[in-house]
């Protein structure tokens, strides 16, 4: 017998005067004016049997108001307090006032769902999260026998789809190892709101959640369906999902994240990680791996990007991506091959290819083994370059054998220094023909003074002989000696055959002795050749008629001048019938044809080139190869070696002429996204996704077999006056025929949306097949006419 518990005034008291409310029991605990009356909810009393039996304790409970208690008082139905909420600390508590004090939080363990894979993530949803929600989760932890170590996410989430909200997720992120990541990241639904999706990986089971009460928390073996988006297995980069938006990746680590970015790490944070939006980096970012490595890098086209060897630390090459604007007919992000020295310092730009143009600019001469062309965009020899040089005169000091020319009066030698020595310092053209102080042939100009000092012997270049230019006055340490009286110079006439030379000396002017350090000029013999020699050193260099020849090796600003012998000059490898072979990884560019062994593709004619710091075969050096095969499009090809020979696979550069199929690319072609959906003894042989529309509804089949019917049913009139208990339901079943039938018992759900009545009816399912389900109304309270729709939907398998 059920039991009802009525807290009223005797005067508003419900259902006292209903034939349905009998009186059967009382108890006398009300305080002052409220009474309490145990009524039993059938329909055996009358109206004046209640009114008697309510007289009859009226007196009762009169005298016990003030201390009133019930003991024992079993409630098998719910209290209904209609006076205001209590302020005593024992007063019972009306629901109102507990939902103005919000809800509590709900910590729960979830283990993983039978048919889950081995490896790999699966969604975790939390469904009911409203505008937002603080969430917990945590994987398993413990000890090294684990296979996942402990990861954590504690913070709010927000995802509102469509809606004018803002979705996001924000919170604290841990991770014990970076290579154990058993959350992976948090999703959220692009069009519904909600919900939100952990993906969290199978061997991190069992997981503990805590979150908001009326929040449900469930993962899920297979892929995830909530409104209108699809949450796959291995989902957790957008691959496989539907309608999908990611609210947060945890790639970064411990830390604070706001979204996919982190805010703020523990340990140091700032000075251990990158920002993925840009940072700086004090130290290099090395790829240690035994196999193949390959960096991706993808910038804007206002930047450059670089692409570094090492060996043992110290950098080697350098090949960039320069961030010369692209302003379209591919101008622009031109390639760059820059060399190092052994000590990793810059050593210097060795080519460029331009986009444009598919050009190779070297920066360092190549090797000609063909006689110089005379063409004007022709490359250039080197002894043409020697030959053509030895015409000039050197901007670091060289001999002239002619003179230098000034057609201008005025103009002249401008001499300037890093000192304050005042402006006009130089030596120019005179002011006319003759020797006079208003007109000389050759004017030497100086703010103040003009001093002639020697190389060597005089401290603190101290001067000899100085001339004072504003007041015409010469100083000399020493005397004055002229030879000859008009056309003087320093001319050294020999004889054909004999030695014309100066000669530097050094020694002591106490002892008088000295010997012989350097000298340069015309050796004996019967040649012309001019050359420079130093006596302590034994160093050579000879000015002959089409070269300058040097007895040890020549250096350029510390550098050295490589020759044809040297492995590490760039040059032409010739035809190679073996791309693996050392003499095909040295510097240089190289051609093949069809049939050459280590190929990227034998049966086509090819060329390319190879990076090396031509060490032929030394062991830890690392070469890399380019090739191009010509064919109908052209391809271009790239593998790296080492040891001095070619050891890894052709890897294909995709060009704008040579796109990657989508099979390349590992994607389904977008003509079979949507279609027909099929299968073969359980294997999809169809389109991914099927949609359609039958009578009262439409539907949804995948390829994995997960079909979803819904739609709307309309009653009108609808009676819901049958008694079920303390309820009210309708006689009449309402039944929705679906349209593709289900294989096995779907599960069928509704709501029913009130039109009218006067009442708020509810729908419950009666019976479920595989081609329809079936329903009635129940409601509160008696309702003659309802009117409305059932909304309704079922999720099944066609197959």
């Amino acid at each position: 017998m059920g039991y009802k518990i009525v807290v009223n005034e005797y005067s508003n008291l419900q259902g006292l005067n209903s034939p349905k409310v009998l009186v059967s029991e009382y108890a006398a605990i009300g305080t002052k004016t409220t009474k309490v009356i145990v009524v039993e909810d059938t329909n055996i009393g009358s109206s004046a049997y209640n009114e008697a039996k309510a007289a009859a304790v009226t007196a009762t409970n009169a005298a016990n108001q003030a201390t009133a208690t019930l003991a024992n008082a079993v409630v098998k139905s719910n209290p209904i307090s209609d006076v205001a909420q209590g302020t005593a600390v024992n007063s019972l508590t009306r629901k109102d006032y507990v939902d103005s004090l919000g809800k509590g939080k709900i910590t729960t363990s979830i283990t993983l769902p039978s048919g889950s894979p081995a490896t790999g993530y699966i969604p975790v949803i939390f469904e009911g999260i409203g505008s937002s929600a603080d969430i917990y989760i945590s994987t398993a932890g413990g000890s090294g026998s684990i296979p996942m170590n402990n990861c954590s996410f504690n913070g709010i989430v927000r995802a509102s789809g469509w809606g004018d909200g803002v979705s996001y997720c924000t919170g604290m992120f841990t991770i014990y190892q970076t290579n154990e990541r058993a959350i992976h990241s948090v999703h959220g639904p692009s069009e519904s709101t909600n919900a939100a999706v952990f993906f969290v990986e199978t061997r991190a089971f069992p997981i503990t959640v805590s979150t908001v009460s009326g929040v449900t928390v469930r993962a899920s073996a297979t892929n995830l369906t909530y409104g209108t988006s699809v949450f796959a297995v291995n989902g957790q980069e957008g691959v496989g999902n539907t309608k999908t938006m990611t609210l947060a990746n945890f790639a970064s680590g411990t830390g604070i994240y706001k979204g996919s970015s982190i805010v703020q790490n523990q340990d140091e944070q700032d000075a251990r990680y990158l920002l993925k939006g840009g940072d700086t980096m004090t130290g290099q970012l090395v790829v240690a791996q035994s196999g193949n490595s390959s960096i991706a890098i993808n910038t804007t086209t206002s930047n450059d990007s670089q692409l570094q060897f090492q060996n043992q630390g110290k950098l080697r090459w350098l090949i960039q991506k320069d961030a010369v604007v692209e302003t379209g007919s591919n101008v622009g992000s031109d390639l760059n091959l820059f060399g190092y020295n052994d000590d990793g310092t810059f050593g210097g730009s060795v080519l460029k290819v331009r986009r444009s143009t598919r050009q190779v600019e070297f920066n360092t001469s190549p090797i000609l083994n063909v006689a110089q062309n005379t063409a004007a965009n022709s490359l250039t020899r080197r002894d043409f370059v020697e030959s053509q040089n030895a015409l000039k005169v050197s901007k670091s000091g060289d001999t002239m054998t002619g003179n230098l020319v000034f057609n201008s009066p005025g103009k002249g030698i401008l001499l300037s220094s890093n000192i304050p020595i005042g402006d006009g310092n130089g030596l120019f053209v005179g002011t006319g023909d003759g020797a006079s102080d208003v007109k000389t042939n050759i004017q030497i100009k100086s703010w103040y003074g003009v001093g002639i000092s020697p190389s060597t012997g005089s401290g603190d270049n101290a001067n000899t002989i100085w001339f004072n230019a504003r007041n015409g006055d010469i100083s000399t340490n020493g005397g004055l000696t002229t030879v000859g009286k008009t056309g003087a110079a320093i001319t050294l006439k020999t004889p054909s055959g004999s030695a014309g030379y100066i000669l530097g000396q050094t020694g002591s002017t106490e002892t008088g002795t000295w010997t012989n350090n350097w000298f340069v000029g015309r050796g004996a013999g019967a040649n012309d050749d001019v050359q420079l020699y130093s006596y302590i050193s034994g160093t050579r260099v000879l000015l002959e008629s089409d070269r300058i020849s040097f007895n040890k090796p020549a250096y350029t600003q510390g550098y050295k001048v490589l020759s044809e012998l040297d492995e590490k000059v760039w040059k032409n490898r010739g035809q190679q019938s073996d791309l693996g072979l050392a003499s095909a990884v040295l510097p240089g560019y190289f051609s093949f044809n069809p049939g050459a062994s280590s190929s990227p593709d034998v049966a086509q004619y090819g060329h390319g080139f190879a990076v090396n710091p031509g060490s032929n075969g030394a062991i830890g050096v690392w070469s890399s190869q380019f090739a191009v095969t010509h064919g109908t499009p052209n391809k271009l090809w790239h593998r790296t070696g080492i040891n001095g020979a070619a050891q890894g696979n052709w890897k294909k550069i995709y060009t704008s002429d040579d796109k990657p199929t989508a099979a390349e690319l590992g994607v389904v072609a977008t003509s079979n996204v949507v279609g027909t959906v099929s299968q073969s003894s359980g294997v999809p042989t169809g389109a991914i996704i099927e949609r359609g529309t039958f009578t009262g509804g439409e539907y949804v089949k995948y390829a994995d077999g997960t079909m979803m019917q819904w739609g709307r049913l309309s009653i009108s009139n609808k009676a819901v006056t049958s008694a079920a208990g303390v309820l009210f339901q309708s006689a009449a079943i309402d039944t929705v025929t679906y349209g593709p039938a289900f294989v096995g018992n779907p599960s069928p759900s509704a709501l029913f949306l009130y039109s009218s009545g006067g009442a708020r009816p509810w729908p419950v399912l009666t019976s479920s097949t595989a081609t329809y389900a079936s329903f009635v109304l129940q409601c509160g309270m008696s309702v003659s006419a309802m009117a409305g729709d059932y909304v309704w939907q079922v999720i099944g398998r066609w197959f």
